[in-house]
């Protein structure tokens, strides 16, 4: 199944207008910390990506904004392979096979649903350090850590279920509703507001 998720300037300006500015927290993570945190979001259904940047030392504001551009883009990137996870594992939960009409009622919803996903995107985290190259040339290393809550991944699926004449009349909501998938979202989204403190 392929997904083509289109991101307008428009929307993508204004979710960098809502994350915030100013200077970043001083830390000492290396980019590969900060991986293994967003790796683990994911694998609580979230959508997180870290965003790098290399730039002058003492130009932290435009530094995080380049992070967090480059974030963006990998979030855009990683909704469609974790949109097509998910849409395999509602399939599987809710009886579908490869070859159903409801499939195709199933990827419509998807489809839809996902449009706007990255409009809920949350900044985690932000900082900077200095590898040895960075000392040499006056630069400092820019990361931020970027999620979207599985809340909003999983929640704008199910209202897509809920709403759409084709999978009403399939009975595809009740069947996700009933479902042990449905108990394993509503846990991941418990463990992950809880766990980062974001609704």
């Amino acid at each position: 199944m392929k997904i083509f998720v289109l991101i307008s300037l428009i929307a993508f300006s204004g979710i960098l207008s809502s994350c915030g500015g100013g200077a970043p927290k001083i830390q000492k993570l290396p980019y590969h910390e900060y991986q293994a945190r967003a790796l683990k979001m994911n694998n609580k259904g979230a959508i997180a990506a870290v965003g790098i940047a290399v730039m002058d030392a003492n130009r932290h504001d435009q530094g995080i904004t380049a992070a967090r551009l480059a974030a963006m883009k990998k979030l855009s990137e990683q909704q469609r392979v974790a949109v097509k996870a998910t849409s395999h594992k509602f399939s599987e939960a809710i009886g579908i096979g490869k070859g159903s009409e409801h499939n195709d009622v199933l990827t419509e919803v998807i489809d839809a649903a996902t449009m706007n996903l990255l409009k809920g995107a949350h900044e985690m985290d932000q900082g900077y350090y200095q590898t040895k190259d960075d000392i040499a040339n006056g630069t400092s290393t820019y990361v931020v850590l970027m999620a979207v809550n599985p809340k909003i991944v999983y929640k704008s699926i199910e209202n897509g279920l809920r709403n759409n004449k084709k999978a009403s009349k399939a009975n595809l909501y009740q069947r996700y509703v009933d479902s042990q998938a449905k108990k394993e979202h509503d846990k991941n989204i418990a463990d992950f507001e809880k766990r980062y403190g974001v609704e």
